[in-house]
């Protein structure tokens, strides 16, 4: 039985991911991490899919920590989605939570301060991070998913949300093979962890598994679209500008073009839509923008315009409702 979330955590959710990849400011508060884990399963599983093994084992005594919530679910779910994506879509992903107390010296090659940490280690069974790629590893715009993939912004803002937090993240290799990234938190100094508000069901949200392709000049932008409908279950490929996603589209099977207008001219702007429906006859089109009332945007071209950055529950329901028209 999944847990149960209202619509603002999931608003919260989307608005921190944008946050989380531009560097806002956010505000910590003390939490436990087997309402927090529990709130993000459901999100997780359909990140992962039919075809990955997924389970969370924490410890029942897990010490509370200071974080901002949403940005740590951020920083599982990206962990999760880069493990199936090491796997090409099948095998193991375990989410792990434990007390470790660290001493002297441990502290000291991990470059922090002696004490009480949880350790929280998302890990896999696939083939494992490649030597020459481990340099890199938490480096912005560094990544191994050639055109399909992400930005290459995941893991250098996971490891920036730990640092921020006080603790560390480190690569491991499990002696039976795969990946495992672990996270250290430390120990919230009160054991007093803020409850969750949970209401409303997380699967009330429409959902599907169609291809889509998200086009933006913003590496952000395009990584949190990912991000959102990668968790709603859709196959999501992005693209940096115009060229690009009309190679993209040329014999591909996408059925939804996201594109952000941007500061596009409305001419440009139309005639990107007008050659993308020409390689794509009944390509479904949204366009996303900064300013919605003050965007000047081919109507006829589009089933639909979504405010940057985009809410959860409004993507979901707009991208479903373009698709299903």
């Amino acid at each position: 039985v999944y847990p149960a979330v209202t619509r603002a955590y999931v608003a919260d959710l989307a608005r921190q991911l944008l946050s989380f990849a531009t560097q806002k400011p956010v505000e910590p508060e003390i939490v436990g991490l087997q309402q927090v884990i529990g709130n993000v399963e459901l999100l997780l599983e359909r990140a992962l899919g039919k075809r990955i093994e997924f389970s969370a084992v924490l410890a029942a005594d897990c010490w509370p920590v200071c974080i901002d919530v949403t940005q740590l679910e951020s920083a599982l779910i990206n962990l999760a989605v880069n493990a199936r994506d090491a796997m090409d879509g099948a095998g193991r992903v375990t989410i792990t939570a434990t007390n470790v107390t660290i001493d002297d010296r441990r502290a000291e090659a991990l470059g922090l301060d002696a004490g009480d940490y949880v350790d929280i280690s998302v890990a896999d069974d696939g083939p494992g991070v490649p030597a020459e790629v481990r340099e890199h590893i938490f480096t912005p715009f560094f990544t191994t998913k050639g055109a399909t993939g992400g930005s290459g912004l995941g893991l250098s803002m996971v490891h920036r949300l730990v640092k921020s937090a006080g603790g560390t993240i480190e690569l491991i290799d499990p002696p039976q093979g795969g990946a495992c990234f672990r996270l250290l938190f430390p120990r919230a100094e009160s054991d007093a962890p803020r409850q969750i508000d949970m209401t409303q069901p997380l699967s009330t949200l429409p959902t599907g598994q169609e291809h889509v392709l998200v086009q933006s000049a913003d590496s952000d932008v395009a990584m949190t679209i990912r991000q959102l409908l990668s968790v709603l279950g859709y196959a999501v490929q992005t693209v940096s500008d115009s060229d690009a996603a009309l190679q993209a589209l040329a014999g591909s099977d996408t059925e939804l073009l996201v594109c952000d207008a941007g500061r596009a001219p409305l001419a440009s702007l139309t005639a990107l839509l007008e050659k993308a429906r020409e390689r794509r006859p009944g390509l479904k089109i949204l366009l996303i923008a900064d300013d919605v009332a003050g965007t000047g945007r081919p109507d006829v071209l589009i089933q639909g315009l979504l405010r940057k950055p985009p809410v959860l529950a409004d993507l979901a329901t707009t991208v479903r409702r373009a698709l299903d028209e």
